[in-house]
């Protein structure tokens, strides 16, 4: 549970994974959607509290991934890692976005056109600076960055997991409360 002044937690599933949150037909999960094998779960949790806000989403399987789909997860752990070794004081959002677009581009994955893959958080919960081929912010010390690389998956699904980051002299320090993705999680128990 998120203890906030303002939260939302959201879902996805299936067919509604094509999608945005905004045009996930209510969350695409719950309201009697029982998940089926092999369908990926994305769940999403934005809280404020005092007037500053964070974010944190997982993608996971129903059951255990594919083949297709854990190369579709390696993709992203690949991004996350490109977006965290170019993350540091001096550099610009730009040089990031574009380690991470390199990257997509070796593993010949598909990446939302147009779309940031990442950005700042802070009393917004989305807000600038962009992690996005047009933004040459430089990056300081103090920032909060949520990196959120989007990719298509073997279905067309958008497939996103997200971390808040904090920048520091050293580079990024990841604040997400719960575990790491560094491997698909696996939802077994509610087939």
């Amino acid at each position: 549970d998120v203890v906030a002044g303002h939260s939302v937690s959201q879902g996805a599933s299936g067919v509604n994974t094509t999608k945005f949150w905004p045009r996930a037909p209510y969350y695409g999960i719950g309201h009697e959607k029982k998940l089926a094998a092999g369908e990926y779960v994305r769940i999403e949790a934005r809280y404020s509290i005092d007037g500053y806000w964070g974010t944190g989403s997982r993608l996971m399987t129903q059951g255990y991934p594919t083949a297709e789909q854990r190369e579709a997860y390696n993709t992203l752990v690949a991004l996350r890692e490109a977006a965290l070794a170019a993350i540091k004081p001096g550099a610009k959002c730009s040089s990031v976005y574009k380690e991470m677009k390199a990257e997509a581009k070796r593993r010949s994955a598909k990446l939302v056109d147009g779309l940031a893959l990442g950005h700042g958080i802070g009393v917004a919960d989305v807000e600038a600076p962009y992690l996005s081929a047009k933004d040459d912010t430089v990056i300081c010390p103090g920032m909060a960055i949520v990196i959120r690389p989007v990719i298509e998956g073997p279905k067309e699904e958008l497939l996103w997991s997200s971390d808040t980051v904090i920048v520091e002299e050293d580079g990024p320090r990841v604040v997400g409360w719960y575990k790491d993705w560094r491997a698909p999680y696996v939802a077994n128990y509610t087939l």
